[in-house]
């Protein structure tokens, strides 16, 4: 299995994204994708922007998806606040994720 997959948006831009082995992956600021192994690949379950500050409620996020499904944590590390809400919203509008969950989302 690679380290590294690429999803793609609605926009036509893939990114490239690395799974997380460790709960690591909370305190890098970016975007994370809670995927499972589909039939053709994986399916994403649920589509996040991190902070990277620390918060209870991705913990909670993940246990949710996992209770959808979802077996792995794929994270693309990016700064940008901006690029990184841009990401993940490029990633849910074309990735159509199982759960979208709502608790604690911020307003757009």
């Amino acid at each position: 299995m690679t380290d590294a997959i690429q999803f793609c948006g609605l926009s036509g831009i893939c990114h490239r994204l690395r799974l997380t082995t460790d709960a690591s992956w909370a305190r890098v600021p970016g975007v994370v994708v809670f995927a499972a192994r589909d039939t053709c690949g994986w399916r994403a379950i649920d589509v996040r922007e991190v902070t990277g500050a620390e918060d209870i409620r991705l913990f909670w996020r993940w246990r949710e998806a996992q209770r959808f499904g979802a077996t792995h944590v794929f994270t693309l590390a990016e700064g940008n606040t901006r690029l990184a809400a841009d990401i993940a919203t490029d990633l849910v509008d074309g990735l159509r994720p199982v759960a979208r969950l709502e608790f604690g989302r911020r307003a757009a």
